[in-house]
């Protein structure tokens, strides 16, 4: 069976989103398991409390990561400080600067990670093509959460795929079919 870890956004968690059940589901009729871990609440922690969430994952038996939102964040810096190989890294809604749509900061995150400001990781991008054999990014026109232009700059930054929708809003709010598509 193939395994895939989909990391959740800012406040949310696995148990309090109802599509989830409906997701997984669907994914095991493909023969995928999606584990999503339970991580602490974003804006009273930092990375180091997600760090060790992730380290009690088993990414030998990963061939796929879908993360979303500002934990794009978090992927970029475990997949290359940890060099885990994948076949393929969806990023849905990803951000670089933790910025709102309105542009101004979230200020709880600007020190998310111990040595350095949110969206001082640029030097890790180049590694990423290395250990990714595929990486996509997917955002919505209409995201009420982080700018669309934010994802599509992420996307060149990375050399990634890149899919724009519409109507998808932040992808936290439904079922969303085209993501599982994407994670088959």
């Amino acid at each position: 069976m193939e395994k895939t870890i989909w990391i959740h956004w800012y406040t949310w968690n696995p148990d309090t989103n109802d599509f989830w059940p409906a997701m997984k589901s669907n994914l095991l009729e493909s023969n995928i398991e999606l584990i999503t871990p339970t991580f602490p609440e974003s804006r009273t922690t930092d990375y180091t409390q997600w760090e060790k969430v992730l380290d009690k994952q088993d990414f030998s038996e990963v061939t796929k990561v879908i993360w979303h939102s500002l934990w794009t964040r978090v992927a970029t810096e475990y997949i290359v400080k940890n060099n885990i190989k994948l076949k393929r890294l969806l990023l849905v809604s990803p951000t670089i600067t933790a910025k709102r749509t309105d542009w101004t900061d979230r200020v709880e995150l600007i020190n998310f990670f111990p040595d350095y400001r949110f969206w001082d990781t640029y030097s890790k991008f180049g590694k990423l093509k290395d250990l990714v054999e595929e990486i996509i990014v997917i955002a919505s026109l209409d995201d009420t959460a982080v700018p669309f232009q934010e994802s599509q700059d992420f996307a060149k930054m990375i050399w990634a795929k890149f899919i724009w929708t519409n109507w998808n809003w932040h992808f936290n709010a439904k079922e969303y079919r085209i993501l599982e598509e994407l994670i088959k």
